[in-house]
């Protein structure tokens, strides 16, 4: 399909939808076409954490693989992770001029090495990043802690990374801010408010 006819077609389905769309729907689209409009050179960042063998691992397998659980041949659980593991993804798009390569950093070792997620959530990445925070369900004492947790260190540096952008362009945190709102379909969507 050509790219006019896939731009079109996004645009007459957005439409005909309305504001009945939830929200990963809308950044899939905008996504796709972002990235079929920019060269491709827009490639996601996903950063996945967690505690200490709370299946981190087990769902970069699963996206990674498509399949569920690990690649391990024995079917055992896969190895921990020591630090900051590095893995990639490519996928063409529907245009099949393009593809798409993700970039995907799990950090092991639960809470001791955060400081490592600045390699990950920098001012080169932050536009095109996502977190997956994972939890292990079969501790439920920890998941709230553990979520607490995440969401303040994830937070901490995003504002860390807006404020060294800001410092090189003044008006970028607000320009950020109405991007990210832009690709979830504006300020006014409910999952925004």
């Amino acid at each position: 399909m050509a790219e006019h006819d896939y731009k079109s077609e996004t645009k007459r389905k957005e439409e005909g939808e309305g504001g009945n769309q939830d929200i990963w729907t809308i950044i899939q689209k905008n996504q796709t076409a972002d990235i079929i409009e920019s060269g491709a050179s827009n490639q996601p960042n996903l950063l996945v954490v967690g505690a200490k063998a709370s299946g981190k691992t087990t769902v970069i397998e699963t996206i990674i693989n498509r399949t569920g659980g690990s690649s391990k041949t024995h079917g055992g659980a896969p190895d921990p992770t020591t630090s900051l593991d590095y893995r990639y993804m490519g996928q063409g798009l529907r245009s099949g001029a393009h593809v798409l390569l993700t970039h995907i950093w799990e950090l092991g070792g639960g809470q001791s090495l955060t400081k490592l997620v600045d390699i990950s959530i920098n001012t080169d990445s932050l536009e095109r990043s996502g977190v997956v925070i994972v939890l292990d369900l079969s501790n439920p004492k920890s998941i709230l802690a553990d979520i607490t947790y995440w969401i303040a260190v994830i937070s901490k540096r995003i504002s860390d990374v807006i404020d060294k952008i800001s410092a090189r362009r003044p008006k970028a945190a607000e320009t950020l801010r109405a991007k990210a709102q832009n690709r979830v379909g504006g300020s006014k969507h409910l999952d925004i408010q």
